[in-house]
């Protein structure tokens, strides 16, 4: 029963990511140094690689729903922050696979890209019913601004307010 605004929610992606973000830019940057084996760059990138994976297992596990985390609020915006995590999830896959070559990657790769196409089609198809029916798809909802992002903040300074002003 998380008390955050639901629009909100899909930010936590960026958990997911950032690991494989890192993985992939880390290994371009270690390959480019002739003195490090590729070896080394092949396993530390699969360390990021691996961290989002468990990040993704996690955001599965929020969207079932007995938990209900996720997928509780209309389409807005936001579901293009879990499309773009998991892109990056299926570009580490198809890294990781062309690194070593197992079946098992192989198939986690598939998985990936298909899970991947599934959520981008869906979004972008929800983005075009929206344009369509002519919703204001890009510009902010209302109560929608730069301290909703971190309620608790919001919430102190309106409560101080008046604290605030005769300081």
């Amino acid at each position: 029963q998380h008390n955050s605004d639901n629009r909100l929610r899909h930010g936590v992606s960026i958990w997911m990511a950032a690991p494989c973000l890192l993985g992939l830019a880390d290994f371009v940057i270690c390959r480019n140094d002739d003195f490090i084996g590729s070896d080394h760059c092949a396993a530390k990138f699969s360390e990021f690689y691996f961290i989002g994976i468990f990040f993704a297992m996690v955001f599965f596990w929020a969207s079932l729903p007995h938990i209900a985390f996720f997928g509780r609020e209309k389409f807005n915006m936001g579901y293009w922050f879990e499309c773009f995590a998991l892109d990056t999830l299926a570009a580490c896959g198809c890294l990781y696979y062309t690194l070593n070559g197992y079946q098992l990657s192989q198939t986690l790769q598939f998985l990936f890209l298909t899970i991947a196409s599934i959520a981008n089609t869906c979004a972008l198809l929800h983005t075009l019913v929206c344009v369509i029916r002519q919703r204001e798809v890009f510009t902010p909802e209302n109560k929608w601004g730069p301290l909703s992002f971190m309620k608790l903040t919001h919430e102190a300074f309106r409560g101080n307010l008046a604290t605030l002003r005769h300081a």
